[in-house]
């Protein structure tokens, strides 16, 4: 059994149920009566970022009706990433319009994934961890990427687009 925080969240126009982050059983029953409520019991084939459709669990990246392939990243290991990035790197695959966007950001799940990248002990990300992949993911179906660039940060592709500078007319 397992149990998983969910958030209440516009997905391409339609608000949604959203796993925010799931439990195991054992840390569930160590909780407080007060952190105990604020999850539900969910079935196992739940993961995190799932939004809730049609009476079961679906990735973020299926809501679009036309949906590339290659912009949707894989929740498994991904044997074809590197096994690590230093924390730099992996903030430069996000262009400074994404960065500021995320670091703006109220949403509880892009703080939560914000203060783990933060981190002063995290000195290393893992792109083929299934929680990176599936916050990369929800950046991605909240608006906050672009269509596509999930399976680009994933791919630890540095992002290519250069913030204008002053007008020097």
């Amino acid at each position: 059994m397992q149990w998983a925080l969910i958030h209440r969240r516009v997905i391409a126009g339609v608000e949604r149920r959203c796993i925010t982050e799931i439990v195991s059983d054992g840390l569930y029953q160590t909780f407080g009566p007060e952190l105990r409520a604020q999850y539900q019991r969910v079935p196992p084939e739940a993961f995190p970022a799932a939004v809730w459709v049609d009476d079961r669990w679906v990735s973020p990246a299926t809501l679009d009706p036309n949906p590339e392939p290659a912009s949707i990243p894989s929740f498994g290991r991904l044997s074809a990433l590197p096994a690590h990035l230093p924390v730099a790197d992996f903030k430069l695959c996000f262009s400074a319009a994404e960065r500021i966007a995320i670091k703006a950001s109220a949403d509880p799940i892009v703080v939560d994934f914000l203060d783990i990248v933060d981190d002063p002990r995290c000195v290393e990300i893992d792109l083929a961890h299934p929680q990176i992949q599936a916050a990369i993911a929800y950046l991605e179906a909240i608006g906050m990427l672009a269509r596509g660039r999930a399976a680009e940060i994933l791919a630890a592709r540095p992002a290519m687009i250069m913030p204008e500078g002053p007008s020097r007319t």
